[in-house]
């Protein structure tokens, strides 16, 4: 269950990210894309919505960081959690954090693309193209 949160978080910190040389982020760029095998996985949906309730990241000087244990313990001492519950959250929200800076890199893969087959890597290799150089001059 935790693998599976850990997973869709970096596919979001990775249509998040504004990689560089580029003046939107992916989730911009892909807004009429649909990938296949992108949903969260239902048994992962509860930690999901633990981090969208606590946060994905904290403000930072440079962007952003991960969730602070200070955070984690204010956020626990109000809602009850279990203190297993911590150490998930600072692993999910480290593993968003890292993604999304590593995202930056204009030629980082998704991190689903294990999951998306031929020929939906074909058309977001398309899209890539037509957003890098332009629509067609016959379209």
């Amino acid at each position: 269950m935790v693998d599976a949160a850990a997973e869709f978080l970096r596919y979001e910190a990775w249509l998040s990210a504004k990689p560089e040389k580029t003046e939107t982020t992916r989730r911009e760029q892909y807004k009429d894309t649909v990938f296949v095998g992108a949903e969260p996985k239902p048994y992962a949906q509860w930690l999901l919505n633990v981090m969208y309730e606590v946060g994905l990241y904290s403000p930072a000087a440079n962007g952003m960081a991960p969730i602070t244990w200070g955070e984690i313990k204010h956020w626990q001492e109000i809602t009850g959690h279990w203190p297993w519950l911590a150490k998930v959250v600072k692993r999910l929200s480290s593993e968003y954090v890292n993604e999304y800076y590593a995202a930056s890199d204009v030629n980082r893969p998704s991190p689903l693309q294990a999951h998306i087959d031929l020929n939906e890597q074909r058309k977001v290799v398309s899209q890539q193209f037509q957003n890098i150089f332009g629509k067609k001059k016959n379209d």
